[in-house]
């Protein structure tokens, strides 16, 4: 703030820089759609690596392309993902039999009304005090002949009772009149006909492998409404694999089991009917099976979703920044439609991402430009890749099996972004398809060369090289288009120099709309893409040859600043590959 001088002598001012620095963005974190075991459904959900995957949406599944994607990613180079699980046609969570609430007893003591669970903790005997509204009842004298009452009761004083019982044994009073001094306490059974249920946190078949056990051995010196629950997932076999253990928890507000398991299991949610009496608990079990789990049938309907509801791709809306999309097959024998990936890719035109699609397994080398051509998917924000590879399937001992390439593609462009840049062609001799041994058809140059020029990217084995992508053309790739968007770099480092200045430039909303903003905007915007050009993202061998930005009184008119408007003109000179090597070679005579 200004400083105001009042007495001889320095004083010291900051000054805020002129300069905001724009950072960089991510280019590679991939957005994977489809089904899994378990996990959230339609909840765009980070993994950083295929171990978190596993802990998070149940890892791979014989039945989900999906999970066979994401580990090949993450094999392949991949560093972050965003998985969004979709719910398939007919999918349930699992849940518990309703649990009804222990039984209680209510002591009414003049105008005073005290209930309680009469429980033991474990086997023993146990002195309890009743008190009621806070102040203790002195000595309880049965009244009557009552065995069942006499074998829980015995007369002590101090208003102490005393019970004998086994693990987690519960009674109630039988009603009637019973003295206490001159006063009498009357004496009234209260059915718990509340009832608790467990449900599993998400939908699936995964759920019914869910069993749950109470008990009371809460460690208290006398006996509460506290229990306690353990939750267990067990395999085919019958052996834990995941286990929590809930401790003192209640019906109640304190340590409310509705809400424990709500912020702190990974397996299981609670609900409760009706309200819950004073001393009422939930019954001591062992071993409750959950069932009704379903994991559902799944189809491009499912990968689609709905926009309105933010399901399937829509899902991703919710996201902060996703780079690219994978959209895996529904089904294994089954490519997705060319009218999902439509909406997919005018999802990703909208979001500044980028699609990975992938081709059609009964394609062939003799059919596959022209089966292409008919998609009619002309979006700049992606790039279809063929044929489909053979991967070692861990679930069936290791034999091949063929899968859709957008997994093994991501993950070799993921880390082709982390060792060359965005703006190196993710293809070539570097960028090989690690868990790849094999592909579902081999291509020769000659029949690659009739492909091309369509656009559509071919993978190939190369001796000595291996599985390798052979192709960087985005949709709209095809010699006949003639798109400025032709290659993949091209695109992708225009996507994150969009996404960087998008983020970068927030602090301009508001400003004063001037020359000292522009002056502002140019240095940082400037500086931004001055990074870029050291680092070789551009072409020239000069700033002014590789990029310019301008804002000023030509970009923004008086008309603009009244309008509230403050137009920003950036440019730059992408690289494109090297498609084409050519060689001349020509015969000289020896001293000529």
């Amino acid at each position: 703030m200004p400083v105001t001088p009042s007495y001889p002598g320095v004083y010291v001012e900051e000054v805020p820089s002129q300069a905001r620095s724009i950072g960089g963005v991510s280019t590679s974190l991939t957005a994977f759609v489809g089904a899994a075991l378990r996990g959230p459904t339609n909840s765009p959900t980070i993994v950083s690596s295929y171990g978190e995957f596993e802990r998070a949406f149940g890892g791979l599944w014989a039945s989900s392309p999906m999970t066979y994607a994401v580990q090949q990613y993450f094999q392949n180079g991949g560093s972050q993902a965003m998985i969004v699980r979709v719910a398939g046609d007919g999918s349930a969570s699992a849940a518990s039999a309703a649990q009804t609430v222990t039984q209680g007893v209510r002591f009414t003591h003049a105008d005073k009304t005290l209930s309680a669970v009469i429980a033991a903790p474990s086997a023993g005997t146990y002195d309890i005090t009743f008190t009621a509204d806070g102040e203790p009842l002195s000595a309880i004298a049965v009244a009557d002949d009552n065995s069942t009452l006499a074998s829980l009761l015995s007369t002590v004083d101090g208003g102490k009772v005393t019970m004998t019982g086994t693990a987690g044994s519960s009674a109630a009073l039988p009603a009637g009149t019973y003295n206490e001094g001159s006063n009498s306490i009357g004496v009234d059974s209260v059915a718990g006909t509340e009832t608790v249920t467990l449900t599993a946190v998400s939908s699936g078949a995964w759920g019914n492998q869910l069993r749950f056990s109470v008990d009371v051995a809460t460690g208290a010196s006398s006996v509460s409404d506290g229990f306690n629950l353990t939750v267990e997932e067990v395999d085919g076999n019958g052996n834990v694999v995941r286990s929590e253990v809930h401790r003192n928890l209640t019906l109640h507000t304190t340590r409310n089991i509705v809400t424990v398991l709500a912020e702190a299991s990974s397996l299981v949610h609670a609900t409760i009917s009706g309200t819950v009496a004073a001393g009422e608990r939930m019954p001591v079990v062992s071993d409750v099976t959950l069932t009704s789990g379903a994991d559902g049938t799944y189809s491009d309907d499912e990968l689609l979703g709905s926009e309105g509801g933010h399901t399937g791709i829509y899902a991703l809306a919710k996201a902060d920044i996703f780079n690219m999309l994978c959209l895996p097959p529904a089904q294994f024998d089954t490519p997705v439609s060319a009218a999902t990936w439509a909406a997919a890719l005018t999802f990703c035109e909208n979001n500044r991402a980028f699609a990975i699609v992938d081709g059609d397994p009964s394609w062939s080398a003799g059919n596959a430009a022209a089966k292409y051509s008919t998609l009619g998917l002309n979006s700049k924000n992606g790039a279809m890749y063929w044929p489909w590879v053979r991967v070692a399937d861990p679930l069936d001992e290791g034999r091949l099996a063929d899968f859709a390439p957008c997994g093994v593609v991501a993950g070799a462009i993921a880390r082709n972004d982390a060792s060359r840049g965005v703006w190196k062609a993710p293809a070539g001799l570097e960028v090989t398809l690690r868990p790849a041994r094999d592909l579902t058809e081999t291509l020769t140059d000659a029949e690659q060369g009739a492909i091309n020029p369509s656009g559509l990217n071919v993978l190939r084995s190369l001796p000595g090289a291996g599985r390798v992508v052979w192709g960087s053309r985005t949709l709209v790739g095809s010699d006949r288009l003639a798109s400025e968007w032709k290659y993949v770099p091209v695109r992708r480092l225009a996507l994150m120099i969009e996404e960087a200045l998008y983020r970068g430039t927030q602090w301009v909303v508001f400003e004063p709309n001037d020359e000292p903003l522009w002056s502002q905007i140019r240095l940082s915007i400037g500086a931004y893409m001055h990074g870029l050009f050291r680092q070789g993202a551009f072409q020239g061998t000069s700033a002014s040859q590789a990029y310019f930005v301008k804002c000023d009184s030509e970009t923004t008119t008086q008309a603009d600043i009244d309008a509230g408007v403050v137009n920003i003109l950036v440019g730059f000179a992408p690289l494109k590959p090297a498609e084409f090597v050519i060689l001349r070679i020509q015969q000289i005579a020896p001293g000529a």
